[in-house]
């Protein structure tokens, strides 16, 4: 790169915890290098998309499935203010573990109402599971309510996600534009160059973007 390299912004899972960032802060530390600022990474994303698109007031979803989590988060850019509304993931999450959440929950309060002993009737139990499925679905996001899908992480690539994708949220909402794996990456990129040269390009509550520095490890 021609330089020395002393600092890093880092982009992070949205839910990421207080252990896990205090870790990573360490690692950073011991690298060498000054945290200049943790940014989630659906922020990151959304930066990376302005830049490319110019993204004008909207209701944005996105879609982040990598090689180790799924998080979705849902973000509103309102008077060139980008703010996560809401997020959801886990970082290892698949369908039947939604099934067996939603079980478990019908499971504690039916037995709280009924002495039965469900789990002797295997037949009930697998109508049971089939039922929580169906449920699963009827609660999935109401799709119409967003303007923009925004697709980042590697698995996004596999050909059956991407066939998934365009059936539930049409192909038109779905965006590519920017190679998925280094959307993160492009948007910590232009925020370190924000922060460098002190322009700002997207203006972001602070609460989404995280301001800590390395020498704030609790």
């Amino acid at each position: 790169m021609g330089n020395p390299i002393t600092g890093a912004v880092v982009a992070i899972p949205a839910f990421f915890q207080d252990n896990q960032k205090d870790a990573l802060k360490r690692a950073i530390e011991m690298a060498g290098l000054e945290l200049k600022m943790l940014i989630k990474e659906p922020i990151a994303a959304a930066i990376a998309y302005n830049e490319d698109k110019k993204l004008e007031d909207s209701k944005i979803m996105i879609f982040d499935f990598g090689g180790g989590t799924l998080d979705i988060n849902i973000c509103k850019i309102e008077n060139g203010k980008l703010a996560i509304k809401a997020v959801h993931g886990d970082e290892h999450l698949g369908g039947q573990d939604f099934d067996g959440i939603i079980m478990n929950y019908v499971l504690q309060e039916y037995m709280e109402l009924s002495n039965n002993d469900i789990f002797g009737d295997k037949r009930l139990v697998k109508r049971l599971r089939a039922e929580c499925r169906l449920a699963k679905e009827a609660l999935s996001f109401d799709t119409p309510s967003y303007d923009i899908h925004i697709l980042v992480g590697g698995s996004t690539r596999i050909p059956a996600i991407g066939d998934i994708l365009k059936v539930k949220f049409g192909q038109k909402k779905l965006k590519f534009n920017i190679n998925p794996d280094e959307a993160v990456v492009f948007g910590a990129a232009i925020l370190a160059d924000t922060i460098e040269v002190e322009i700002i390009l997207l203006r972001v509550p602070k609460q989404n973007i995280l301001d800590e520095k390395a020498n704030s490890i609790g």
